[in-house]
């Protein structure tokens, strides 16, 4: 007979199923005229596939399920439409529960145990089944791996096509061929995200056929051997096209690296010891020693939390920053930014290391603390010393021109002296006149020829810097996570960049190109340099403020990143006010000073001024320097919109100017709202706006309606309209008063 085989709905369905006693009674049933029994339908395991995600080494789990029943079995349809949402968004703790409800239900009593046993519950839910982090993760159940090798999984990685699609089919991989793939996520420019999501299926492939093999241990060999040769190849290759395409996977593998720590796919030690025997390599050219520390500068974190490789990058340290000023400083003047990058680094090992590790574990951080304080001034004073050198052999050639040019104008003056003693000297003067015009005329072309070339390299500048070095800090001006890690000490990377544009310059503009224009750089730098930035300045917050403002908008120099420089050096100012007297009103102080900087500012009537002044507050209001709000309320309260006979014109129409053309940079503005709207309800004032004119809209038809055609009012209806009125704010009281007049004079 056929047997009709039973099929449940869900898991839940399938326990009940189990658990009544019907369900293993024959039940009637009409087959051909005969009663049969029904045989229930027991869902088994698949004995082809392997085992999921379960030997050791692989890092975070983050495609299969551990265990049965979990979450990731059955997920909702929310996420089957979109991927790439993390496990944190799905229906939380299912099987929890489902444990805890039964013994809800048989126990009414003793509601805090069972919150306990949730809680213990979801903390084994989530060291077993879930991500530790909050970054997204794919869950795919189904994975399919072809039998060749071809690029075209990592060209749908690039683009835009989901991974739910691509995990459909993808290619075997072993590890021994990682070298290849490293290769070709670089030579692609795969995301970070998307190309490690790759590795972990050659982990899991690998996983599949080995399971006694440790994964992390061959996978951070892999990746030592790529970066290696990375490095070789950069150090060998002559050409500058093919060493930019180096230097770009060079960054690039670093930053994979760094992705792969962060998830626990490498062994930290074997990788730790193998970045500071790099290191310690003796011969470097500049650019294979800037692509080290490079790479370090992103594992200082690691080595910060082992006491063993951080006293072995020490000493490395100290035998590499005395061959460099020993030898290499003489040769090539590049190495001062090397040496300082060096100086940075070991800032960041003080500042982070903790006391215990200083006193105890490794002393000789305790010598380079007073190293460091002492290095702004050698450093400076080298700089110093390089530069004048530089200038005083550049200016022979110009300073002897000058000198004869001189010397020919004393000649023609002590010849028109003595015009009236003889008449041969009247030629001899017109002689030597003429040739002084001619003298003249050429110095003006000359001169004019110079200025030329000048102005096409500040064009060309930006172009020349990034030719020179990637890796250099030019290259990470706008990088956030340095500025993070580095705290306040990327103060000196700002001073560091604008004294190398500073070598780079011709000698002959130098004196109207000063980039530190108005400020002592020696007692600049020690303020930046040290930890007690501001405490010993002489100049007050005010004086500061307004040194670095006219710095900023001068017209003596030509140049793309002094805004910058200067809201860097304002930004971090404030943060310094901060930590020092943990106030928040400081913010408030130095956005003060910047408005009077406007209201004090002098050259009104110069046009190129205006357009640099408007530039330079743009970047504040981008940063969160400058308030537009607070300026709009200064003018209105200084009369500055007003026909104030005190005011003079010139000035009126120079602030209107200023604040008409920062309204496009501001972003709190918007185009319904308004300044006046904004000082009454502050912040959202456009919402506000809006509710309260539906609020009036909808009160002036209830009030019109009441005092229609009422000769008398009920209390009820007096109280509703009176709690009505409280509702509104006193400024759109005005609008109702011509409807509550009635009430009003019948209350009085």
């Amino acid at each position: 007979m056929n047997k009709i085989p039973y099929s449940p709905i869900s898991p839940q369905n399938q326990i009940r199923n189990i658990s009544s006693p019907l369900y293993n009674v024959k039940s009637p049933t009409r087959v051909g005229g005969y009663l049969d029994s029904l045989e229930p339908y027991k869902l088994e395991e698949p004995t082809n596939q392997p085992a999921l995600n379960k030997s050791k080494g692989i890092g975070v789990p983050d495609f299969f399920p551990l265990k049965k029943g979990c979450i990731e079995e059955r997920p909702e349809n929310f996420h089957r439409k979109n991927p790439m949402c993390p496990i944190n968004n799905f229906r939380p703790y299912q099987t929890a529960r489902i444990q805890t409800g039964l013994l809800e239900k048989k126990v009414k009593e003793g509601t805090r145990k069972i919150q306990q046993l949730k809680t213990e519950l979801r903390e084994k839910k989530l060291r077993e089944d879930e991500l530790k982090r909050s970054q997204p993760v794919f869950c795919y159940p189904d994975l399919k791996f072809q039998k060749k090798n071809d690029l075209s999984s990592i060209i749908r990685l690039r683009g835009s096509e989901p991974i739910s699609e691509i995990a459909k089919i993808l290619p075997k991989r072993s590890l021994e061929t990682g070298f290849r793939l490293l290769d070709d996520l670089a030579k692609h420019r795969v995301p970070l995200i998307r190309a490690i999501w790759n590795i972990k299926a050659v982990y899991l492939y690998n996983n599949f056929n080995s399971k006694e093999k440790k994964t992390n241990e061959e996978w951070t060999k892999i990746l030592i051997r790529y970066m290696f040769e990375l490095l070789m190849k950069i150090k060998n290759s002559k050409s500058i096209q093919n060493n930019s395409t180096l230097k770009q996977r060079w960054i690039y593998g670093v930053r994979m690296s760094l992705w792969c720590y962060n998830y626990s796919m490498l062994k930290i030690d074997s990788f730790l010891t193998y970045l500071s025997k790099l290191l310690s390599h003796p011969s470097d050219d500049i650019e294979t020693l800037s692509a080290k520390l490079f790479f370090i500068f992103n594992f200082i974190e690691a080595f910060c939390s082992t006491y063993f490789h951080l006293r072995e990058l020490l000493g490395i340290f100290k035998i590499k920053m005395k061959d460099i000023q020993t030898k290499k400083m003489k040769e090539d003047p590049r190495y001062y930014l090397i040496y300082d990058k060096f100086v940075i680094l070991l800032k960041y090992i003080i500042s982070n290391a903790p006391d215990a590790m200083i006193l105890t574990k490794v002393p000789e951080l305790l010598t380079f603390k007073n190293y460091i304080i002492n290095h702004s001034r050698n450093k400076i004073l080298k700089y110093s010393q390089n530069v004048s050198s530089t200038t005083n052999k550049n200016n022979r050639y110009v300073n002897s021109n000058n000198n004869n040019d001189i010397d020919n104008n004393n000649v023609n003056n002590s010849s028109s002296v003595n015009n009236n003693k003889n008449t041969t000297t009247t030629t001899a003067n017109n002689s030597n006149t003429n040739n002084t015009g001619s003298n003249n005329n050429q110095i003006n072309r000359n001169n004019n020829n110079n200025n030329d070339d000048l102005t096409k390299k500040r064009n060309n500048l930006q172009t020349k810097l990034t030719q020179i070095d990637p890796f250099n800090l030019w290259s990470h001006l706008e990088d956030e996570e340095i500025t993070t890690k580095i705290g306040l000490t990327h103060f000196s990377k700002i001073l560091k960049r604008s004294e190398f544009l500073y070598q780079h310059i011709d000698p002959q503009s130098r004196d109207s190109i000063n980039v530190i224009q108005g400020l002592d750089k020696l007692a600049l730098h020690e303020k930046i340099e040290n930890k007690t930035i501001y405490e010993n300045t002489k100049l007050n917050k005010k004086e500061f403020i307004f040194t670095v403002c006219e710095w900023a908008t001068t017209l003596h120099r030509d140049f793309l990143y002094t805004k910058l420089f200067s809201v860097y050096i304002l930004k971090s100012y404030g943060q310094y006010l901060t930590r020092s007297n943990k106030i928040n009103k400081i913010a408030m102080e130095l956005k003060d000073i910047l408005i009077e900087f406007l209201f004090n500012f002098k050259s009104i009537n110069d046009p190129k001024k205006k357009k640099l002044l408007i530039e330079f507050y743009s970047e504040l209001i981008k940063f969160g320097l400058f308030s537009h709000d607070m300026y709009a309320r200064k003018l209105i309260v200084r009369g500055y919109f007003f026909n104030d006979y005190l005011i003079e014109q010139e000035k009126r129409a120079f602030q209107i100017e200023i604040y008409s053309k920062l309204i496009v940079y501001s972003k709190d503005m918007k185009h319904e709202t308004n300044q006046r709207n904004k000082l009454l309800y502050g912040k959202n004032a456009n919402e506000k706006v809006l509710e309260e004119k539906k609020k009036l809209e909808s009160l002036k038809l209830k009030v019109f309606n009441l005092f229609k055609n009422s000769k008398f009012i009920d209390t009820n209806q007096l109280t509703f309209v009176l709690k009505l009125l409280k509702q509104i704010e006193p400024y759109y009281s005005f609008q109702i008063s011509c409807y509550t007049s009635e009430l009003l004079r019948k209350i009085m």
